[in-house]
């Protein structure tokens, strides 16, 4: 990873905002998968289905949320 951000000429310092320095942070390394744990789902009435899972940390609900609701073909649907 350091040698394509080398190559690129990306620094630390590209991520660092002088006029909002709170927002900045350290930053750390992410899953690139990840499954959700104690998983279940039932129908909730109607076309709605109500979920409820764990995520580790650094994982997002909504990416998740994407990928159980997108349609089955992307691509033709306009994605």
């Amino acid at each position: 990873m350091q040698r394509v951000l080398g190559e690129e000429g990306v620094e630390a310092r590209c991520f660092y905002l002088d006029e909002a320095p709170e927002t900045s942070f350290p930053g750390q390394m992410r899953c690139l998968l990840f499954r959700p744990r104690d998983f279940s789902a039932s129908q909730a009435g109607g076309a709605a289905v109500s979920m409820v899972f764990r995520l580790p940390r650094g994982c997002y609900a909504s990416v998740l949320m994407r990928e159980v609701m997108k349609a089955e073909d992307p691509l033709a649907a306009g994605f």
